[in-house]
C-alpha cells in the first residue's frame, strides 16, 4: 500500500460504534444547499418519500463505505493536497429517478466527471476499497419518491461548488442522519 503522509495518534470511534462511512462530494454553497431542501421538502409534501435535509445536499464523486479513523485522516490529508479542476458555476437543469431516488441534474460538466476520475485514482493508488459504479453527476433530493417527475417551473438554482471533501455519514442522538466535513 503507498503510504500517506498523514500518520499522527487520531482519535477513534471505538467507542461509539467503530468505522466512519466515508465518501468524496463537491458541496454547493449553503444558499443553494438550503434551497435545493426546500424544493425537496415541496416534492415530497405528502407523500411518503423522504426529503434530503438541506444541510445533506452533496454530488458524490467516490463513495468509500466504512473506514478507520486514522485511514479517514489520512486521506483528507492527500485530498487536501491533490489538486482538482475548477469547477465553474452548474445550471441544474432537470430532474430524474433512479428506481425510488428523485434526483436533480445539469448538463454534464468535464471538470465534475475529471474530479471524480481524479478522487477515484486517488483511492485507488491508496488501496482504498470505494464503489466503482459508473459516476454520473446528480444531486440526490429525495428517497422512497414513486411519484412521476414533478414539474419544474424554473425552480433549480445554478451551483457553485468547494473543491472535493471527505465526508462522514453519521446518526445523531436522535437518529437523525447527518453528513459532516472531516
Amino acid at each position: 500500500m503507498k503510504s500517506m503522509p498523514f500518520m499522527q495518534q487520531c482519535p477513534t470511534r471505538q467507542s461509539e460504534g467503530g468505522p466512519l462511512r466515508t465518501f468524496i462530494a463537491l458541496r454547493p454553497e449553503s444558499s443553494q444547499r438550503n434551497a435545493l431542501g426546500l424544493l425537496a421538502k415541496s416534492f415530497c409534501r405528502g407523500t411518503k418519500a423522504r426529503a434530503v435535509r438541506a444541510e445533506n445536499v452533496h454530488l458524490t464523486l467516490a463513495f468509500i463505505g466504512e473506514l478507520d479513523c486514522c485511514m479517514a485522516l489520512e486521506l483528507k490529508d492527500a485530498l487536501g493536497s491533490a489538486s482538482f479542476r475548477p469547477v465553474p458555476v452548474w445550471p441544474l437543469t432537470h430532474l430524474g429517478r433512479f428506481g425510488a431516488v428523485l434526483w436533480c441534474a445539469g448538463e454534464p460538466l468535464p471538470q465534475i466527471a475529471q474530479n471524480a476520475a481524479s478522487v477515484r485514482a486517488l483511492l485507488q493508488a491508496h488501496n482504498i476499497p470505494h464503489d466503482r459504479k459508473r459516476f454520473a453527476a446528480h444531486i440526490t433530493l429525495a428517497r422512497n419518491y414513486s411519484l412521476p417527475l414533478p414539474a419544474l417551473n424554473g425552480k433549480l438554482p445554478a451551483l457553485h461548488f468547494s473543491r472535493p471533501l471527505l465526508m462522514v455519514s453519521e446518526r445523531d442522538k436522535d437518529g437523525v442522519l447527518r453528513y459532516r466535513c472531516l
